[in-house]
C-alpha cells in the first residue's frame, strides 16, 4: 500500500465574539471548503483520483485531508510555486478560481486559512487571509475551436438545450447545442462514443480550455465501420498502377537499400 500524507488547513478567526471552533463551523462552511480543496488539488476531471478521507480537529479548526503521498508532494510544489512568485495567474482555472473563493471567503468573514503539508520541510503555513490578495492580475480569454472525444451521455433540455460528453481528459462536458441540431439527427446519438468540434474560451497564458463556455459546431462520427465492397473497389483501381512494377524491388529503393 502506497505512503499516505496529509493536508491541514487551519481555520482561524472569531464568529461573532467567539473563537471559532469545530462546533461553531457551520456544515455549508465545510461543504464549501472541501469543495475548494478538491478543486485546488484536482483542477480538471475528478475521473480516477485517488481517496481522499477527511476529519476535522480542535485548534481553531482543523480540516485535514489525507491521501497519496505522490498528490500532496504536488501539491506542495503547487503552494511553493505559487508562493515564490506571488501569483496565481499560471495555474489551471478551476484551481485558481478555488484560490479566489477562499480569498473572498477570508475578506467577507473576516476568517484566516493557513495551509500546511506533512511533507514540507518549511514549517511555515501558506496563509490566505483579509491582508493577502490572491486574486488574478489578468484574465486574458480569447476565442477558439476544440476537438474532444467522448460519449453523449445526456442531450435535450426544455429551455436552453446541450449535450453531456463524457471525456477521459475533462471528466463530463456540457455543451450548449440549439434544438434543430438535435431534431435533425436521424440516428440516436444517446451512449454513442464521437468526435465533438466546439467553441469556447481559451486563456492565452496556460493553453486552458474554459469547460463553461463550450458551444457545438459539429459531431463527427467516428465509429469504425469495415465496408469490404469499398475495400476491393480502391484495391482494383491501384491494380493498374502497379503493372510491371517489381514491388520488392520498389520497396529497397525506398528504403536505401543499395548493393
Amino acid at each position: 500500500m502506497s505512503k499516505k500524507e496529509s493536508i491541514t488547513i487551519r481555520v482561524t478567526g472569531k464568529i461573532g465574539q467567539k473563537d471559532i471552533s469545530p462546533d461553531l463551523f457551520d456544515i455549508s462552511e465545510i461543504k464549501k471548503l472541501i469543495n475548494d480543496f478538491e478543486n485546488m488539488l484536482f483542477p480538471g476531471s475528478k475521473k480516477g483520483r485517488p481517496h481522499i478521507s477527511y476529519r476535522i480537529e480542535e485548534g481553531s479548526v482543523e480540516n485535514i485531508f489525507t491521501t497519496t503521498r505522490q498528490e500532496v508532494v504536488g501539491f506542495n510544489a503547487l503552494l511553493n510555486d505559487v508562493s515564490t512568485h506571488n501569483s496565481i495567474d499560471l495555474l489551471e482555472h478551476k484551481s485558481a478560481l478555488a484560490f479566489e473563493s477562499l480569498q473572498k471567503n477570508s475578506d467577507e468573514t473576516n476568517l484566516s486559512y493557513e495551509i500546511t503539508t506533512s511533507v514540507s520541510e518549511d514549517t511555515t503555513p501558506f496563509i490566505i487571509s483579509p491582508k493577502t490578495t490572491w486574486k488574478r492580475t489578468e484574465e486574458t480569454w480569447v476565442e477558439a475551436e476544440f476537438y474532444v472525444y467522448g460519449e453523449i451521455t445526456d442531450a435535450g433540455g426544455k429551455n436552453s438545450s446541450n449535450i453531456h460528453v463524457d471525456t477521459k481528459e475533462f471528466g463530463v462536458l456540457t455543451i450548449a447545442t440549439d434544438k434543430f441540431t438535435l431534431k435533425e439527427k436521424e440516428e440516436n446519438i444517446l451512449y454513442r462514443t464521437y468526435g465533438v468540434r466546439v467553441k469556447g474560451k481559451q486563456h492565452l497564458q496556460t493553453g486552458e480550455m474554459d469547460t463553461k463556455s463550450l458551444h457545438l459546431i459539429e459531431l463527427i462520427d467516428i465509429q469504425k465501420k469495415y465496408d469490404s465492397d469499398y475495400l476491393e473497389s480502391l484495391i482494383e483501381k491501384a491494380t493498374p498502377r502497379w503493372k510491371g512494377i517489381d514491388a520488392d524491388e520498389w520497396l529497397g529503393e525506398l528504403r536505401g537499400d543499395y548493393e
